[in-house]
């Protein structure tokens, strides 16, 4: 790893504790939530503690479906909010389609 700068580093913290999903998909998100991550290490310092990390910055709707699992092994935290991410997805669009047709 490059040399940063204390304050550089700082930063990058900061960045990672104010960290939320919002619109980004779960395997873009957990992407820069695992590369932030380092910059805050106490925050992430065992699974269990990852893993409300990565919880708590989820859009509101996934961590509550994503909460109800109760794991705490962060690979399958991750799998399960990306497969119920797919689900509420497919579901939207075919509520979107069945919409159209009734209006037609």
């Amino acid at each position: 790893m490059k040399f940063l700068p204390p304050v550089v580093r700082e930063k990058l913290r900061v960045q990672f504790c104010q960290l939320k999903q919002l619109n980004t998909p779960v395997v873009e998100f957990e992407a820069v939530f695992i590369s932030l991550s380092r910059f805050a290490p106490e925050l992430v310092v065992s699974e269990e503690r990852r893993c409300l990390e990565f919880e708590k910055k989820l859009r509101t709707w996934l961590k509550l479906r994503v909460a109800e699992s109760m794991t705490w092994k962060y690979g399958c935290l991750v799998d399960a909010a990306a497969h119920l991410e797919i689900i509420m997805h497919e579901d939207e669009e075919r509520m979107r389609g069945s919409k159209r047709s009734q209006d037609s």
